[in-house]
């Protein structure tokens, strides 16, 4: 599978989060399993990566409404397009 085509799961993965139709935790799992399936990541964006699912997973337990009211979620997300660009396609 090309980058172009992970990235695009990862995008839809996103999108679904801020939908709300996947849980942060689904989310977390899905955009970190997509993450690692990517071809000359570096380890940078491999690091940082594994700090934004991380986030989406913390966030979860917050307890009110699964995480999603929780203001660091728009940081991540904000955070997350920015990584998403930097990418290698």
């Amino acid at each position: 599978m090309s980058n172009g085509s992970i990235v695009q799961r990862i995008e839809q993965s996103l999108s679904q989060m801020r939908r709300r139709e996947i849980s942060l935790s689904t989310a977390a799992a899905a955009i970190l399993l997509h993450g690692l399936a990517l071809e000359a990541l570096s380890d940078v964006d491999l690091q940082e990566l594994h700090a934004m699912t991380a986030d989406l997973e913390i966030a979860t337990w917050s307890g009110d409404d699964e995480g999603f009211a929780t203001p660091v979620i728009e940081q991540v997300v904000t955070q997350m397009d920015g990584w998403l660009i930097r990418l290698p396609r």
